[in-house]
């Protein structure tokens, strides 16, 4: 028997085959078309979150070791940046230094007219710093040093790191807002050079960077030359000059964009931090200790005592003819202390006596002066003596001798008890008149009687008081 089947049973059949074809396609369609609007979403929410989150400034250039720029291009820019900075701290670019600032704290600074910049001037400050040029310039170097010695400064990382002999780097900085001003931000290019003289040159200049990105909470700083220029004075002691030439754009007032006093601040924060102690070395220097002994000893002996170092080289003088001195300098002592012979070069404090200027031991200087600035100056024993000795003479010879005379004065001072019997007389009058409800008449009687009565009495004490 054959059975046949209906064509509306067929037809839904397929139908339904068909649709449910359909609705598996389209599914399929609105999830990858879901998928992809997802993906562009989650692109775009990316997007907005960076483009977010590149106005805080704790969102800075991280460190990259890939070089995004060309390399060689970098390496050019820091050493032009050298030899810019040579140019212009030396004066050979036609820059007109002035004084402005005699080192009256060990540092000198200068205001520097430089040509074909207009009121952009350029500043740089000169000060000695008690430890090797080598160590300096290894601090100078390190980004995580910046804040401790720079107040201007609050961010500074390095974005990439092109050259590891030339210290070829591109370093990202972020500064602190100084009323009114608002916040500046630097993207430099930075270099290293040794010249021959075994002088040290740290240089920096502006450049464009395409990870450092314009950020709107700051305003762009323009930076033509700046850096540091360190010269070995000796095994332990270095003269180091700051030079910064720059333009602060934006509308900041001239006081500000001209505002040279941190460049002294910043040689006393160096010379705070990085100073060594007499006797010691720094372990920083072990690695390049021939090469740094060499040019000491070379400078030493062309000097001949000068502390300057003597430049013979090729390569341009760099501030010759300042003398690098320290007042709070302590002399070198004789290894004996001036007032007990004491041998002060092992292991015992010496100090320097404001009045003879010879060094003594930290027991014959027990004498101790403030100034206002709450510096603590010493004073020798034999200088104090001295001068004692001399006030004592002077008071006891040149004033003749007076007779002390002791004059007893009495003074009169009013009976406590008749005071006290004044006032008990009074308040029986008081108590009377209430408890006894007189009338006005009996109470003036009786308050002008007793009044009399009190009176005599005083009088009478008062007159056998004196008897």
């Amino acid at each position: 028997m054959t059975i046949k089947t209906s064509p509306d049973v067929i037809d839904h059949s397929a139908a339904s085959s068909s649709s449910s074809s359909h609705s598996n396609q389209s599914e399929r369609r609105q999830r990858h078309s879901f998928g992809s609007q997802s993906s562009s979403s989650t692109s775009n929410s990316d997007n907005r979150r960076r483009r977010h989150s590149a106005g805080h400034k704790h969102d800075i250039p991280s460190f990259r070791r890939t070089v995004t720029l060309d390399a060689p291009d970098l390496i050019a820019a820091g050493a032009d940046a050298v030899e810019t900075l040579i140019a212009r701290s030396s004066g050979r670019d036609g820059t007109q230094w002035l004084v402005t600032k005699n080192p009256t704290q060990g540092v000198t600074l200068s205001k520097g007219t430089v040509p074909g910049y207009g009121h952009h001037h350029a500043h740089k400050a000169t000060g000695r710093v008690e430890c090797s040029a080598v160590h300096l310039a290894k601090k100078l170097k390190d980004p995580t040093c910046v804040k401790q010695y720079d107040d201007h400064i609050q961010v500074c990382n390095i974005v990439e790191e092109v050259d590891l002999p030339s210290y070829t780097t591109i370093q990202y900085s972020q500064g602190l807002p100084a009323f009114p001003a608002t916040a500046r931000d630097y993207c430099v290019v930075t270099s290293e050079r040794r010249l021959d003289s075994h002088v040290i040159v740290i240089a920096a200049r502006s450049i464009d960077h395409p990870l450092v990105a314009y950020d709107p909470a700051f305003v762009r700083a323009e930076v033509h030359v700046s850096g540091y220029i360190i010269r070995p004075l000796s095994a332990n002691a270095c003269a180091v000059t700051v030079v910064r030439h720059q333009d602060v754009h934006g509308m900041a007032p001239s006081f500000v964009a001209n505002k040279a006093d941190g460049l002294i601040k910043l040689v006393e924060k160096l010379r705070k931090l990085y100073s060594l102690k007499k006797g010691s070395t720094s372990s920083d220097d072990s690695f390049e200790e021939s090469w740094h002994r060499v040019g000491v000893e070379a400078s030493d002996s062309a000097s001949s005592g000068n502390s300057n170092v003597a430049e013979e080289s090729a390569e341009p003088a760099i501030d010759e003819g300042i003398e690098f001195t320290n007042p709070n300098q302590q002399p070198e002592p004789d290894a004996t202390c001036a007032c007990c012979g004491r041998d002060v070069t092992r292991g015992y404090n010496h100090h320097t006596c404001m009045t003879c200027h010879h060094v003594v031991c930290g027991d014959c200087s027990s004498h101790r002066i403030k100034t206002k600035k709450w510096n603590v100056l010493r004073l020798c024993d034999n200088c104090y003596a001295i001068e004692h000795k001399d006030d004592e003479s002077t008071t006891t010879t040149d004033e003749p001798s007076k007779e002390i005379v002791v004059v007893q004065i009495e003074v009169e001072t009013p009976n406590a008890k008749t005071n006290a019997g004044g006032i008990l007389a009074y308040g029986a009058i008081v108590s009377s008149v209430i408890w006894l409800e007189l009338s006005a008449g009996m109470t003036m009687v009786l308050i002008a009687g007793l009044s009399i009565l009190a009176a005599m009495h005083m009088d009478a004490k008062a007159v056998s008081s004196k008897a």
